[in-house]
Parts: structure tokens; sequence; C-alpha cells
């Protein structure tokens, strides 16, 4: 994948044809639903060339990055929306039937509520304009630890991948107080006033940890020592935080 800024307010990305048509499907219907809702934005497609997997869209600027609010001034409001623009998402996303992709299976959940995912909703992914600005969402492709193409399946990875993310501070960022626990019951708790619909706190603890357990095998294949034993309190932090939450 290849990101390059144009000018002031339009950028081209480009990658796999077949992944981008689906990035592309993703970002054309959550413009639509981040309008007719008005929770959230999302930039607009402006150009898109199938054949050479390349989109142009407008940049906008002034964000700020939900990871560095939520570590330095967060507010529950924010939180509240990030988890109910996620919701209306989940709700609202529709994609052609060729683009309807099951998760890999050791993220698949049988039974439990199947949605149109995000993808990559994480805190990095999730930012602000400024005060009582909608937030906006980018970045609207699976990554390829998590299928690449793979479209369909449980609303559970969505929401463990953006727990995840918030977890995930290195060491010295835990110098001080953390409040990362609090912030993700709250975003369940937003997101489910939103979705309703069946589901129960033990299933969706019990994917969790299944979930952790996979992304810890990928981390000890593929990640350095060093990294690996930085993420030690955040590690430990998730870990208390799936086996305690109450919403």
């Amino acid at each position: 994948m290849r990101l390059n800024r144009l000018s002031d307010n339009v950028v081209v990305k480009r990658d796999v044809p077949r992944l981008m048509r689906i990035e592309v499907a993703k970002m054309r219907r959550g413009y639509e639903i981040g309008l007719a809702t008005g929770l959230f934005r999302v930039p607009r497609v402006l150009e898109y060339d199938e054949a050479a997997g390349e989109v142009k869209f407008e940049w906008l600027v002034g964000l700020q990055c939900v990871r560095h609010l939520l570590a330095n001034s967060p507010t529950p409001e924010l939180v509240t929306r990030i988890g109910q623009t996620l919701a209306v998402i989940h709700r609202d996303l529709v994609l052609p039937d060729d683009m309807k992709k099951p998760l890999p299976s050791e993220f698949h959940l049988p039974g439990e509520t199947e949605v149109f995912l995000h993808g990559d909703f994480t805190v990095d992914n999730v930012h602000v304009a400024g005060p009582g600005e909608p937030i906006v969402v980018l970045d609207w492709q699976m990554t390829d630890v998590h299928g690449e193409d793979s479209t369909y399946g449980t609303r559970y990875f969505d929401l463990t991948w953006f727990i995840n993310t918030l977890f995930a501070r290195p060491v010295h960022r835990y110098l001080g107080a953390s409040r990362e626990a609090p912030w993700a019951a709250l975003f369940l708790k937003s997101y489910f006033d939103v979705a309703g619909g069946q589901w129960a706190q033990e299933d969706l603890r019990a994917y969790m940890d299944r979930f952790f357990a996979v992304k810890f095998a990928y981390r000890r294949r593929d990640w350095s020592l060093l990294r690996r034993l930085s993420m030690i309190p955040a590690n430990a932090r998730l870990r208390n935080f799936v086996q305690s939450f109450r919403l």
C-alpha cells in the first residue's frame, strides 16, 4: 500500500486492485452513513481507478488522532461517540454479495451477530477535527494479519481490535495515571446501547480471550524480545480488563 498527499486537500492511495475495490466501497458507504447520522465523517472519494487500484480522496486538515486524545485529554463524550459510531457502521454498512468474505477461522464466532466490518477500527484510525466536530473514521481496509480481504463476521472483532489498540502502549507510557479500563468499558456500553440485539458479557469475554491468545502467539513469532518486554504492562492491564469488565 502507498499513500501520498498530492495537495492541501487531496490524497492518493494505491494498493492491490481487489483490496482497493473493497476499501473504496466501504469508504463510499461510510461517507453516506456519516452524512445520514451526523455522528462521524469519512473522507470523500474524488476519483477511483479500479484497474490500477488507485483512489484519490479528500484530505481533511487539522485532525487529531484519538490515540493522543485518549492518552492526554480524554472525555466521556468522545469515548461515547466512538462506540456509537461503530454501532451505526455495523448496522448500516452493506457491501455487494461478491465482497462478502468471512473472517479467518481463528477470529470466527458461530452463532453471534455477524456484520460487515470496518476491519481496522483502531485508536490510530479515528480522529477528531475539533471540539464539537464529528469524529473522522479512516483506513477502511482489513489488515493482512486478519484476513486481508475479509469483510464479514462477528461484530466482536471490531470491538476487540479497538480495545486492543486502546491498551497498546509501551512501558514508559504507563508511568502516570491510566484510564484505559474505564474508557474501554464506556466504549463497549455506548456501542451496545445503540446496537442492541442479543449478546452476553461472557460470550464477549470468551471471544476476547481467544482473540488475544492468537494475537500474542503472532507477536511471540514476529516481534523482537525488546518490543515484547516493553508491552508487558499493557498486556497485563488488557488481560485484567477482559477478566473483570462489567457493563
